[in-house]
């Protein structure tokens, strides 16, 4: 009999990274449900490789260690490993086609690039990695052979008999004296004493022949006997191909051998000789793997991490993995009491296995409860997936999806409501009124939920707050042919929302005051472009909209930032208050007066020192003065452990510090210096203490109101610093003002502002 353990995996995780988060440390959430390939050591730990990284267990299924980029690895999404018990170490590739070495004793990781570097293909993806006499890696051009003891390249393989040159080799076997292909055009062989980079010394068959027509995308041989598999189709070589008819057409995923025999891996089961088929349901099979201890067998899953099957009592466990479902992010937000709600789908979303379960996820610090048709039979029932956008009011988070309308999360009780166009007023696209498109959400000030549906005959829509209807409005004048897109609500109440047309072109933004909701007469609006007077956009590609401290609203644009000092005189005034200023640069030396005049801006935040974060296609992350005036902070892949320089969302824990980057490879968090503001001020948090200049290089000062003058002031009375500061916190470099180190010392710090006063204290040892 089968039994499941750990049912409740699916929808609730502890993330076991949780911890405390130091100033200026970077964290990252990621999903290591995704297990493609499955190692294990000497000391019997299991290794996976995942599109989240590294993940080992001991024997005990305990996890034991966590592998990412912030520990070293290249990348997160790990296509291919091999453990190699001479050396003790994991070789692993990605699809860039890097390789890293990961010594197991140390965690050190090595970097290795020649197949990366390689200028001749295009596609250098790793697909597998087998250590024999020497490694040999299969990639999406051939073969590359390396030097085991010192990982130089020896060899590289490209072509394979009659076969195209530089073909993918989706599977590699070595077995006695033999190396086997599964490529994209069938099936090849050679002997590992020939010379191999001799095609003729290839023998082949072609899938034309063989396969139907179909890559090849498993191998496996034992005893001389050949298996092999396409999408469609299972077949074995003795004294010829021909149909594995015992698998009854059922793809196999992945093999592995037994003592008994041959293990076969489908997308749904797991078959042991001797054993009836163990259904794997709801996951879907991708690796299997057979350790040391022959009654446990591994598998790998698309999405639902490791699986355990003990053969002697048939039980099947699932062992807990932590973090988000997946390692998509979109619309990353923070409600009030610090919880963060991500949607997890692109816009204009392609054709995606992983789109129906794109749900969404919830994030109180320490547990991350995920979302989507697997994990809630509301979201199953309404065929709710590819979730886009999200937003929250007092009461409830909101998730608006790619084609199937919106979802209410009640934040008390967990209640899932789905609206679409059969319980409804919302409604679709034109080609298809049932497929809703939500593009925009957002809380206004009364607690009333606005959503834009794209391409629809009620463009803007909004749930009165207590109320289950929705009240539609139809496209306003002036801007009738025109698609809405995002949403931002001002604090004055106002709309502003993204034009494009159905091309995706940008046609500017309009702003918005509805007035009474019950009341269409009262609404006012204006369509803002490029136009000197009637908005002075950078462009009319809108993709971000932000409201500082200060009430200003900025707008972000596929090339560069503008900002309006008063959105509140927008609908009501003149071309002088629709006229919004670019960001001048500080700088006159600067080659363009213009700030970030050619960024392409995906996303901004506020922090709470008022500094702007600027997220971007591509070139990553700027953070900006209070001003907009200078440059404070830069991030990219280079010089920081980000993992993309694409910039999903940007959000920021006020209360915290702690900023939030969702990028297209996954979810990270660095801990800011600035937060938020206190409104009184009492005795300042001053850290480190006692602060040594051969350990430390910041003094943190914590507990301040909004703007703040921070003096530093000796035993004597003396006045050694003076600095001012917005936020909550600052950092000081334990210096005078005149960048000299202090003696050591006790050393008072006192902070005035608005009327209020604090003071801290700290030890200086030089």
């Amino acid at each position: 009999m089968v039994r499941y353990f750990m049912s409740a995996f699916f929808l609730l995780c502890i993330y076991s990274g949780a911890k405390a988060q130091a100033l200026n440390d970077w964290s990252i959430f990621t999903s290591f449900r995704t297990v493609n390939g499955i190692n294990e050591d000497l000391d019997g730990n299991i290794w996976l490789n995942t599109s989240g990284g590294i993940i080992s267990y001991n024997q005990d299924l305990e996890l034991i260690q966590e592998i990412t980029n912030l520990q070293g690895l290249t990348n997160l999404d790990v296509q291919a490993s091999v453990y190699d018990s001479i050396s003790d170490q994991l070789i692993v590739g990605y699809s860039t086609g890097a390789l890293n070495i990961i010594d197991l004793n140390t965690l050190d990781i090595r970097f290795i690039g020649d197949i990366e570097r390689n200028t001749l293909f295009t596609n250098k993806g790793i697909n597998k990695i087998i250590v024999a006499e020497d490694v040999f890696v299969a990639t999406e051009f051939g073969v590359v052979v390396f030097d085991r003891n010192d990982l130089f390249v020896k060899a590289s393989y490209a072509q394979f008999g009659s076969f195209n040159r530089g073909i993918p080799v989706n599977d590699l076997v070595i077995s006695r004296d033999s190396i086997y292909l599964a490529t994209n055009e069938g099936f090849a062989k050679a002997a590992l004493g020939d010379e191999l980079v001799v095609a003729a010394n290839w023998s082949i068959d072609a899938s034309s022949d063989n396969f139907g027509d179909l890559p090849l995308t498993r191998l496996f041989v034992s005893d001389d006997i050949i298996y092999t598999s396409t999408s469609q189709q299972n077949y074995v070589f003795d004294a010829g191909w021909q149909e594995n008819t015992a698998l009854q057409n059922a793809q196999v995923i992945d093999y592995a051998l037994h003592p008994d025999g041959i293990i076969y891996l489908t997308s749904q089961e797991l078959r042991v000789p001797g054993i009836a088929a163990v259904s794997i349901a709801p996951n879907s099979g991708r690796s299997v793997f057979l350790g040391s201890d022959v009654s446990k067998v591994y598998i790998g899953t698309d999405n639902g991490g490791l699986l355990q099957y003990d053969i002697e009592s048939s039980d099947l466990m699932i062992i807990e993995n932590s973090g988000p479902f997946l390692n998509f992010f979109n619309d990353v937000n923070i409600d009030e009491n610090g919880v963060l709600y991500s949607a997890s789908t692109d816009a204009f979303p392609s054709v995606d296995p992983f789109n129906p379960i794109r749900g969404y996820y919830l994030f109180d610090g320490s547990v991350w409860r995920n979302f989507n048709r697997l994990t809630s039979p509301e979201l199953s029932s309404a065929n709710f997936g590819g979730v886009y956008v999200s937003g929250d009011t007092d009461s409830a988070y909101y998730f608006g999806s790619w084609g199937s309308g919106i979802a209410r999360h009640n934040k008390n009780t967990d209640r899932i409501d789905v609206y679409n166009r059969g319980n409804s007023s919302l409604s679709g696209i034109e080609a298809n009124r049932n497929f809703i498109v939500i593009a925009g959400l957002e809380g206004d000030r009364d607690n009333n939920m606005w959503a834009t549906s794209f391409d629809s005959e009620s463009p803007l829509n909004v749930q009165p707050a207590g109320e289950d209807t929705w009240i539609g409005f139809p496209a306003f004048e002036g801007a009738s042919t025109d698609r809405y897109f995002n949403l931002f609500i001002d604090s004055f109440n106002q709309k502003w929302i993204s034009l494009i047309n159905f091309d995706n072109q940008g046609l500017g933004m309009l702003v918005l005051d509805t007035g009474d909701l019950q009341d269409p007469d009262d609404d006012r609006f204006i369509k803002l472009t490029t136009d000197e007077g009637s908005g002075n956009l950078p462009n009319e590609i809108v993709k971000a909209v932000i409201q500082d401290q200060n009430d200003e609203v900025w707008i972000g644009t596929e090339r560069g930032i503008a900002r309006f000092i008063f959105p509140e005189l927008l609908i009501d005034g003149g071309p002088n208050e629709r006229r919004a200023q670019w960001l001048i640069n500080e700088d006159t030396s600067a080659v363009s007066r213009l700030l970030l005049r050619d960024v392409n801006v995906s996303t901004m935040a506020i922090n709470g020192a008022n500094e702007k974060w600027i997220g971007s296609e591509n070139q990553g992350i700027w953070v900006l003065n209070e001003e907009g005036s200078r440059i404070e902070r830069r991030y990219t892949v280079d010089n920081s452990p980000l993992i993309s320089n694409n910039i999903r969302s940007i959000e920021v824990n006020q209360e915290t510090g702690e900023v939030f980057i969702a990028t297209d490879l996954g979810l990270m968090s660095l801990l800011d210096v600035p937060k938020t503001a206190l409104p009184s001020m009492d005795e300042l948090k001053v850290f480190p203490n006692p602060f040594r200049y051969s350990q430390h290089d910041r003094v943190f000062i914590e507990g301040l109101s909004e703007s703040t003058t921070i003096h530093i002031v000796g035993v004597d009375g003396t006045v050694v610093n003076r600095f001012e500061t917005t936020g909550g916190r600052v950092e000081w470099d334990g210096r005078d003002s005149n960048g000299r180190e202090l003696g050591t010392g006790v050393y008072f710090i006192m902070a005035v502002g608005d009327g209020e006063k604090g003071t801290g204290k700290v030890v200086i040892i030089r």
